[in-house]
């Protein structure tokens, strides 16, 4: 079977609304049994597991979120084109650990035969700016 890498902005928004309806079964069709998620452990460092560790993840943290907030972006560093998912404005599911980090985090998406192999914490996108938290501290004491 031919294994085809698609950039697909439709499976993203697949991906998307059954995060916003906390559709854990949809998730998990759309994940690959043999794909690479990143998460963050307990001490919010950033580790890649499998699907069934994500899910977990995942699902622990949509409890105690509502997604009102979805958009769209491409990804402009590590894997260039590839559709980047951002939640409440990049602040879901990552948690910021201090101010030297940036203050959105996207979910990047790459496809293999229409499912999900590859989702990783995305920083650097298209058409969102994504300043570090020490910036938007200054700007907010400045301004």
């Amino acid at each position: 079977m031919e294994t085809i890498l698609i950039k697909s902005a439709e499976s993203a928004v697949e991906f998307a609304l059954a995060t916003e309806r906390k559709d854990l079964d949809i998730l998990r069709i759309l994940l690959s049994d043999f794909g690479e998620f990143q998460i963050q452990d307990n001490d919010l460092e950033t580790i890649t597991v499998n699907k069934d560790e994500f899910i977990e993840w995942f699902a622990q943290k949509l409890e105690h979120t509502t997604i009102d907030k979805i958009e769209y972006d491409r990804c402009i560093h590590c894997s260039f084109g590839s559709p980047v998912v951002l939640f409440n404005g990049g602040n879901f599911p990552r948690v910021i650990r201090d101010s030297s980090e940036r203050s959105k985090t996207g979910l990047m998406l790459e496809f293999i035969n229409g499912k999900i192999v590859t989702l990783k914490f995305c920083y650097v996108f298209a058409n969102n700016e994504n300043k570090y938290i020490f910036e938007c501290r200054i700007e907010n004491k400045i301004g």
